[in-house]
């Protein structure tokens, strides 16, 4: 996840702490998430000094006995050439100016794909999946 956006849900606890309970209410009842695909990612732009590239996604997620799949992205970045990266869920993103808060002075280089619907794939059984988390 990007810096600051763990600093401004106000730190590494709070923000696994926010993750933790979305899972959780998500694998409720007969709710459950069922997996994430990460797609080709998308021509990596430079912004300023970071690498930044959207991946698209494909979220598998239970809904009492229909399975649905959620077509959504990430935005990758990195600050220091590609050695490391991190993603942040792009859904919260609209527009160019969404990304003026993650990168100061954007130059609309980057792409935000509009929004997808979810829809429903097939009737599916219940499974719950166990999800582990990791801190630092």
């Amino acid at each position: 996840m990007h810096p600051l956006i763990v600093i401004s849900m106000g730190g590494i606890s709070q923000t696994t702490n926010a993750i933790k309970d979305s899972f959780s209410s998500l694998d409720s009842g007969d709710n459950a998430f069922k997996g994430l695909t990460f797609k080709t990612p998308d021509p990596i732009v430079k912004i300023r000094e970071d690498l930044v590239a959207i991946v698209n996604s494909e979220s598998k997620i239970q809904v009492k006995n229909d399975l649905y799949q959620v077509d959504s992205f990430y935005i990758a970045w990195s600050s220091d050439n590609g050695e490391k990266w991190y993603f942040t869920d792009g859904s919260g993103f609209k527009g160019p100016k969404s990304l003026e808060f993650l990168f100061p002075n954007y130059n609309n280089e980057l792409t935000i794909p509009a929004a997808k619907k979810s829809y429903k794939i097939k009737p599916a059984p219940v499974q719950k999946l166990q999800l582990k988390y990791k801190t630092h």
